[in-house]
Order: C-alpha cells, then structure tokens, then sequence
C-alpha cells in the first residue's frame, strides 16, 4: 500500500501542474478553466487516496474517503461537461441542460458525506442506491463522453480534429477499461481483489489531453494567433476563420463594409456571407491549401443584403506543416474600383467627351491618392506616410546638418471616452484635438494620425527647446478646451525627441517611450 500512497501523491503534484498548464497557456477560454477544473478534482482524489491507503483504522478511512468523494464525485459531471463544451454540443447551451449534467456530483458527494460513515447505521436500501447509482453514474457519463468525443472527431473534415479526437478517445478508454476491469469484473468473477486505483489510471487521459494541447493546439486556435490591435488595424475587410470555417473574429471593417458587428458575425459560416462557388470550393478543401490564394472578384453579402465585391485574398494558417489551424481572409472593397473601370469603358464610346472624361479621371487619381496618405476622420497624414516623410526629412537634414524634433501624442484615458459616451463622440474628440495640434504648430511641420488616439508630428530646423514650448502649448491647448462631455476633462500626454542620428523608427521609438514614461509620471504632461 506504500507504494499506492506515493504514487498517489505524485499523481496529485502532475494533475495540479497538467491543469494550470493550460491556463498559463491562455486564459481567456472558458473551456480551459473546466479542464483546470477537472484537474483539480483529480488532485483531490488522488491526495486523498495517498492517505486512504495508509489508513490504519476505520475512522481514518471514512475521513480520507469522504475528503475524496469530492474529486471522484465531480470528475465524470465535470469531464462530461467539459465534452459537451469542446464538441459545440447545442443541448449545453441550455441552463437547465448544465444542471442535469452536473446534478449528480453534488447528490452522490452528499450521501457519501452524510449517509455513510463508522458511527452512521446505513440501511441497505441506501447502500444499493448509491452503490448501483454511483456505478451507473460513472460508466453512463465516461461512455457518453467518449462516444461524444468520438463522433465529434469522425464527422470533422479536418485532419488536426480528427487527430485531436483520437489521442483523447484512446488515452480515455484505456484508464476506463482498466477501472471497470479492477473494480467490476476481477472482483465479480472472484478472480483478484485489488484495491481501487481510478485516480492513477486517469494519469493516463489527463495526458492524452496535455498531449493534443502541447502539440495539436487542442481546444481550437486561440484569438492571440494575430495580434489584436494588428488585425483591427489593417485595412480592408479582415476575417480569420476555423478549419471548419466558422469565423473567429472579424475586424472593425465588418461593421464598416457589410454592417455587421464583431459579435454579430462570431461563430457563423464563412459561406453565409460569401456563396460564390470558387471560394466555397476553397474553404471546403481547405486541408489542401498550402499557400495563399487570390480571387480578382469576389461578391460579399451585406447584412442588408447588398452584395459587395472584394477582391480576395486566402491564408492558410498553419503551426506546422499538415496541420491546419485556419485561415486569414483579408478583402478588399473593389467598388470603386468597377466604377472607375465602367466609367472608363462607357467614356472611351464617347469620342466627344474623351478630353472631359481625362480631366474627371485626372482628378479623381489625386483624390485618391490624397485618400492614400490622409486619415479618413481627422484629415491628418496617416501613419504610412508620416514614416515616409519622416524618411525623407531625415535625409534632407543628413545633408543640411539642421536640427529636427519628433514628438508622440496620446489622448489620455480615451477608452474611458469611447465607454462612456459613444464611439461617435470619441470621433468628435480626434477631430477636435488634431485641430488643436494643427492650431498650436508651424505651417512648416508635418502633423499625422499615427493610429487610435495617437499622434505624431515631425518639426524641422527645430531645437529641443522650442519643440518642447510646442508640445505644451499643444498640452494645455487640449486641457483648457471644453470637449462637452459633462464633467469629463480631456488631456494629452506627449514625449519630444531630437535627432541625434538615429534611423526613423529608432527616432519614433525614442519619442514613444518618452510618451509613456508622461504616461507613468501622471499623464497630462511633457516628457522630453
């Protein structure tokens, strides 16, 4: 029996580490924090056990059990609800559903505390309730369980689910099959008495799970794949989908383009917004797609049932090569450009007005190009160009030996805005605020919009001194204006650099890390 204790202490040490694993990895699914959950029952049982078996009279024995019965008592409920939550199972949404499943865990854990005992006189009618209910409460939910996972695995068209399904199937069954056979069928057939030993059989599933997390991104692609403020920022419609092709998340462009929100669009077929039998094609066979794969046009449906075209372009997201996590879909919006190639077409017909038709295609390339390098809401250059200009003034001044400053900008507390009052008036502040950035500089500095509530400006022949006068005429400029929300006061923190030789975006860095440490000391203030 020792040898029992020990291995049970040590199988104690592995599920609590097996359990936390998962969750060090991510925190944010649900489903994670069910796997530690289960873990944890395990650890109890297990540690339990350790003592169970070095019992040395019938009081100690009943106190060890009892302190088990709440792992051995909540593992099955927990594993079958843990399925029920991987597989997408429909019936778990249901409220009433969660309690069925985890009903029977709390009622065998109070008949085991309550019912039975050294100093508790336990009728026989409850001993065989609870003997034959217990047993049939275990085998029912770990063969639902596994027929569960089982089918789930099969009806996939994705290898990596189908590999996932199968290491759990297996590394389930065997510790079941060796449970039913020491505590079932040896004892029935009086073949040999061996004492139970579930919770180290078990070792055996909570590592086939620790296996496919580890090297099969068990439990699906977590969202951290692309970074967020990355993906939100990229132009164009962007949509990151499942191997099945169930969208994952969507950027703010969904809302912009095809008017749905970002939870509107969560978990809904790819093909319910995008039909075309080319690109269906595609997804249905998306085990087969190595490398990126571009359509020309491609129609969208709208929420309002319009229909968009996009030009398309399809990733493969792969963690290695055969296995599949799914796939980047970036679009986009080709409206305008049809417009101007039927403009064109329908102009060349028209011999009369070709000279008027050049002038109106003439200008409408500047102002798409002035769309190019703009910020579409504050009118300010937008982040691409401001490096750009950066660049090139780096190079004048290399050649000048003229003096040049760069200063970061950041809304304090925007979010707070945006939460409060609206999207659409935290707008109104942008606006307002590259106004005053405008209003407080020269004519001869190059004002940006470098992304969300951040700024950039480049001032050329310009000492450290004089830059820093600007920032804070910027600074107060910002304090002092009533934005006309309530009691809410709108500040500016902001970090100045001078050139000293770097490259551009050494400079910028520079800049920003001066922004937070403005940031750090209070907010509402100049670093320089």
């Amino acid at each position: 029996m020792i040898y029992l204790s020990i291995l049970s202490f040590l199988a104690t040490f592995l599920y609590l580490n097996l359990g936390l694993k998962g969750i060090r990895q991510d925190r944010k699914p649900y489903i994670f924090w069910i796997f530690l959950s289960i873990n944890l029952s395990m650890a109890i049982w297990s540690f339990a056990s350790g003592f169970l078996y070095l019992a040395g009279d019938r009081y100690q024995y009943s106190f060890w059990n009892k302190v088990g019965a709440f792992g051995w008592c909540s593992f099955e409920a927990l594993v079958l609800y843990f399925i029920l939550m991987l597989t997408g199972n429909k019936w778990i949404r249901n409220h009433l559903v969660k309690v069925l499943v985890l009903m029977p865990a709390p009622v065998f854990l109070f008949m085991v505390l309550f019912l039975f005992g050294p100093d508790i006189n336990t009728s026989p009618v409850i001993e065989k309730l609870f003997y034959t209910g217990n047993f049939l409460y275990n085998f029912s939910y770990l063969v639902i369980s596994m027929i569960l996972l089982y089918l789930w695995g099969r009806r996939s068209n994705n290898k990596l689910r189908k590999k996932q399904a199968d290491i759990i199937v297996l590394c389930s069954l065997v510790p079941f099959v060796l449970n039913l056979l020491v505590q079932n069928i040896l004892p029935y057939f009086n073949i040999i008495s061996l004492p139970a030993m579930g919770q180290l059989f078990i070792v055996i599933m909570s590592l086939g799970v620790d296996y496919a997390i580890m090297n099969y991104q068990f439990m699906s692609i977590s969202e951290t794949v692309i970074t967020n403020k990355l993906f939100d920022e990229l132009t164009g419609l962007t949509i990151l989908i499942n191997p099945e092709g169930h969208i994952i998340k969507a950027n703010r462009y969904m809302d912009t383009l095809l008017h749905y929100t970002q939870e509107e669009i969560k978990g809904r077929h790819i093909t319910e917004l995008i039909k075309e039998q080319e690109f269906c094609g595609l997804i249905e066979d998306g085990e087969k797609l190595e490398h990126p794969v571009s359509l020309q046009e491609v129609a969208a449906l709208s929420k309002d049932g319009q229909s968009i075209p996009f030009r398309l372009t399809i990733i493969p997201i792969r963690s290695r090569p055969q296995l599949l996590q799914g796939h980047l879909i970036i679009g986009e919006d080709i409206r305008t450009t049809k417009w101007l190639q039927e403009e064109v077409i329908k102009n060349k017909r028209i011999n009369q007005e070709m000279a008027k038709l050049n002038d109106e295609l003439r200008l409408m390339n500047e102002i798409l190009i002035n769309k190019s390098i703009k910020d579409g809401l504050t009118e300010l250059y937008n982040h691409q160009y401001m490096n750009e200009i950066l660049e090139e003034t780096l190079k004048d001044i290399n050649v000048t030996e003229n003096k040049l400053c760069v200063m970061m900008l950041d809304i304090d507390h925007f979010k707070l805005v945006n939460d409060t009052f609206g999207h659409q008036a935290g707008d109104r502040v942008l606006v307002k605020v590259a106004e005053l950035i405008r209003k407080n500089t020269r004519t001869s500095d190059y004002i940006g919009r470098y992304g969300g509530e951040e700024f950039i400006v480049v001032l050329p022949d310009t000492e450290l001194e004089e830059a820093a006068e600007i920032a804070e005429k910027i600074r107060s400029s910002i304090q002092g204006y009533d934005f006309l929300l309530e009691d809410n006061e709108i500040t500016i923190s902001i970090g100045v650099v001078q050139y000293a030789g770097e490259v551009s975006h050494v400079l910028v860095n520079k800049a920003d890390m001066l922004l937070y440490q403005a940031k750090s000391n209070g907010r509402n203030r100049v670093e320089v």
